[in-house]
């Protein structure tokens, strides 16, 4: 006799898992779609222990077409290999992952969002248009680097769509990053330390007023009768903050205190004065901002504001859980405040 080829094998049904379980096609079905209903755990386990024995692979396919939906969101950020985009895209994988959807990541950096069911017909010559026809709903992440944040999303909301971050896009539920009074509470810190020049290091793009970085400490500042010292970098990176540093020192007299943009402006920015022979925190204290984990690890202690990034992410999730189950639902918004850390973890 001839062995069948694994090629021509019947691909296993969720009806084999349901009787190999000895459960009802209806309970296998809720199990494994992670659907919200009293099943004990253990039927649970036995149904995705059969499942697994059997080599269940769902049809996303068949399954789309009768649910009319794809269980997939799009996740749209910028600088998607930086420490703290890496840490948004964890959070919401898994709270994608608790509730069974994946996510499809879209660098906004490189890509424009489209909503329309047909591709744009013109896009800039920096982004390319990732069509998400194929998507249940958006949560887009918006930094205050990124001003054009319209441009950021083309088409109608013909989906579901919860902004987050320090910007939103108008018309759309908010998960928010309040900055002011941590980035103030920074700025006046340095001043207690009886720093004369305190600057802002910060990327052009970043530097406007709306970005609470940027009006704390300004307004700090003008209240002490100091005169603000900006210094722009040209792109958000540790390169460009080492880079920019470094010229700044050439030709300008020695900043004593540095409120930076984030931690890797921090970071970049500290190689540089010490390469100029300037100690860290003796003559310059640094203050950084986001609480990244790499922070830890430097021989120095980097004073930062720490941002709760995992109370967000859960918090866009449900914005967007709700808003599928009820897309009439009034438009929801939250904030969740940074909070400024002047000593190690």
């Amino acid at each position: 006799m001839r062995n069948s080829s694994p090629h021509t094998t019947r691909a296993t049904t969720l009806q084999d898992v349901a009787d190999k379980a000895s459960v009802g096609l209806s309970t296998a079905s809720y199990v494994l779609n992670n659907k919200p209903k009293a099943i004990g755990v253990e039927t649970r386990e036995r149904v995705w222990r059969a499942a697994r024995e059997l080599g269940y692979r769902p049809n996303m396919a068949a399954r789309s077409l009768v649910t009319r939906q794809t269980h997939i969101i799009a996740l749209g950020i910028p600088s998607v290999a930086t420490a703290f985009s890496a840490r948004v895209i964890a959070e919401i994988q898994k709270q994608a992952g608790l509730h069974g959807y994946d996510v499809m990541i879209c660098d906004t950096d490189r890509v424009n969002i489209s909503l329309d069911l047909e591709p744009p017909h013109s896009h800039s010559a920096h982004t390319v248009p990732m069509p998400l026809w194929n998507v249940d709903g958006v949560i887009a992440f918006f930094g205050s680097a990124s001003r054009n944040i319209e441009g950021k999303v083309q088409g109608p909301p013909t989906l579901p769509i919860v902004s987050m971050g320090t910007f939103f896009l108008p018309h759309t539920d908010f998960a928010g990053l309040s900055l002011f009074q941590a980035s103030s509470e920074a700025v006046e810190w340095l001043l207690e330390a009886k720093r004369q020049r305190i600057g802002f290091l910060v990327p052009s793009a970043a530097d406007f007023m709306g970005d609470e970085r940027h009006e704390a400490y300004e307004s700090i500042m003008r209240k002490a009768g100091r005169t603000p010292i900006f210094i722009h970098t040209e792109q958000n990176s540790r390169v460009a903050a080492y880079e920019t540093m470094r010229e700044f020192l050439r030709d300008n007299e020695p900043v004593d205190g540095l409120f930076c943009y984030n931690d890797y402006a921090a970071i970049g920015a500290s190689r540089a004065l010490r390469e100029a022979g300037l100690s860290i925190p003796t003559q310059v204290l640094l203050v950084g901002c986001d609480g990244i984990e790499d922070i830890d690890y430097l021989d120095w202690t980097l004073p930062t504001i720490e941002l709760p990034i995992p109370q967000m992410c859960a918090c866009a999730w449900e914005f967007l859980q709700q808003r599928l189950s009820n897309p009439a639902l009034p438009l929801q918004k939250k904030f969740f405040s940074g909070q400024f850390r002047a000593v190690a973890r």
